[in-house]
C-alpha cells in the first residue's frame, strides 16, 4: 500500500478545533493545519517538524486530550511514512494512552487502525490483527459506518497480505457495501480499490477491471488527480498483464500526469517504471532505456527501497536486450544489494 492509500483507505484522527481560547492551543491547531498540508505535498520531514511545533505548544498541560492525541497521531504517521517505525510505535502509544483516558472512543479506534498498519510493516501480524478486531468493536458499538468500512478494508489487507485470498475478499466486499450507504463518492471509490485488487489477485481480471472502471467513474467526475492516477496506475497494470500494450500505455502516461501534477513522487516513480517495464515488452528499447533511466533517477531521489530494487531490475534488463553486459551486470549487482538490505532490515 502507498502512503496516499494509508490516509485514504484508512479512518484518520480528525483534525479538531481549538478547544479553548487558550494561545496555546490556537497555535496547535494551527499546526494541525500544516500537518495536513505538508502530507498532501509529500513534505514528510516538515510534517513531522509541524506535529512537534504543536506538541511544544501545548507543553505539558493535561487539557486538550483530542487535540493532543491528533498531535501525537500525525507525529506518528510522519514518523511512519519517514521509516521510523519505533519512533512512530511511540507516537501511536502516546496517542492512545491520551485518548482512552479522555474515553474519546472514536479516535482511540481511528488511532488502533492506523497502528495496526504500522504493526504489519513491523511484521507483527497477530499485534495488526488485535487492533483491528479492537478498533472493529469499538465502531460497531458507535455504529459509525465510516469506520467500520475503514477497518473491513484493513481487515481485507491483513488477509490478503497474509494470502488468505478467499478469507479476504468479504472483507472488502464488506467495506464497499458499507461505502455505498454513506454520501461520500470519493471514499466509495476508495474501497472499490481495494475491492478491485482483491478480485485481481483471485485471479478475476474481468470483475477487477469492471470495479476499477466504476471507481474511474467517480474520480472523473470529482477530478480527484490522485484517486485517478490510482486506478489509472491498476487498470495499466492489468492491460499488461493481458498483453495490451498500447492499452497500459494510454493508462500510465495519463496517470503520470496526474502524479506529476500533485508532485507524488512515490506514483511517479513507480509509473516510470511500469513504463520502462511496457516499452521493453514492447520491443522499443531505446524508448525503454529513456524510462528506466527516469526510473532509476527518480527511485534514488526517493530513497524508497523496493522501488529501487525494481528500478534497477527493469534497467538491468533493457541493457542487456540493447547489448550492454556491463552496464546490466553493474545493475544486476545493484539490484542484489538492495535486495539483501531489504531482506535483513526486514
Amino acid at each position: 500500500m502507498n502512503w496516499r492509500q494509508l490516509v485514504i483507505l484508512g479512518i484518520t484522527v480528525l483534525i479538531v478545533g481549538a478547544e479553548t481560547a487558550d494561545p496555546a492551543h490556537a497555535v496547535a491547531t494551527a499546526a494541525l493545519e500544516q500537518i495536513r498540508a505538508h502530507y498532501q505535498a509529500n513534505e514528510l520531514e516538515q510534517m513531522a517538524a509541524a506535529a512537534q511545533a504543536g506538541l511544544d505548544a501545548l507543553g505539558e498541560d493535561a487539557d486538550a486530550p483530542k487535540l493532543r492525541g491528533s498531535l501525537w497521531y500525525w507525529s506518528a504517521v510522519s514518523q511512519e511514512m519517514l521509516g521510523d517505525a519505533d519512533a512512530a510505535l511511540a507516537a501511536y502509544q502516546r496517542a492512545l494512552a491520551i485518548q482512552r483516558q479522555a474515553g474519546i472512543r472514536r479516535e482511540v479506534a481511528a488511532t488502533l487502525n492506523s497502528l495496526a498498519n504500522l504493526h504489519g510493516l513491523r511484521g507483527e501480524q497477530t499485534e495488526r490483527l488485535e487492533a483491528l478486531l479492537q478498533a472493529r468493536d469499538i465502531f460497531v458499538e458507535l455504529d459509525e459506518l465510516r469506520g467500520r468500512a475503514a477497518v473491513a478494508n484493513s481487515l481485507g489487507n491483513y488477509y490478503g497480505e497474509m494470502k488468505q485470498l478467499e478469507e479476504a475478499l468479504p472483507f472488502f466486499e464488506e467495506s464497499v457495501t458499507l461505502r455505498r450507504e454513506m454520501d461520500s463518492p470519493g471514499y466509495l471509490a476508495a474501497g472499490l480499490l481495494g475491492l478491485g485488487i482483491s478480485h485481481r489477485e483471485l485471479g478475476r481480471p474481468d470483475e477487477a477491471e469492471a470495479t476499477w472502471r466504476e471507481a474511474l467513474a467517480i474520480y472523473r467526475e470529482l477530478e480527484d488527480p490522485g484517486g485517478l492516477a490510482d486506478i489509472l496506475t491498476n487498470l495499466g497494470n492489468l492491460a499488461r498483464i493481458a498483453g495490451d500494450y498500447d492499452k497500459a500505455l494510454e493508462a500510465y502516461h495519463e496517470a503520470l500526469g496526474y502524479d506529476e501534477s500533485t508532485g507524488y513522487r512515490y506514483g511517479q516513480t513507480v509509473l516510470k517504471h511500469n513504463l520502462a517495464l511496457t516499452y521493453q515488452l514492447m520491443g522499443e528499447l531505446d524508448v525503454a532505456r529513456d524510462w528506466a533511466e527516469r526510473a532509476v533517477d527518480a527511485a534514488e531521489d526517493l530513497q524508497h527501497p523496493e522501488r529501487l530494487e525494481n528500478a534497477y531490475e527493469v534497467r538491468s534488463t533493457v541493457r542487456e536486450k540493447r547489448g550492454d553486459a556491463v552496464g546490466a551486470l553493474s545493475d544486476l549487482k545493484r539490484m542484489t544489494e538492495i535486495k539483501t538490505e531489504r531482506a535483513e532490515a526486514s
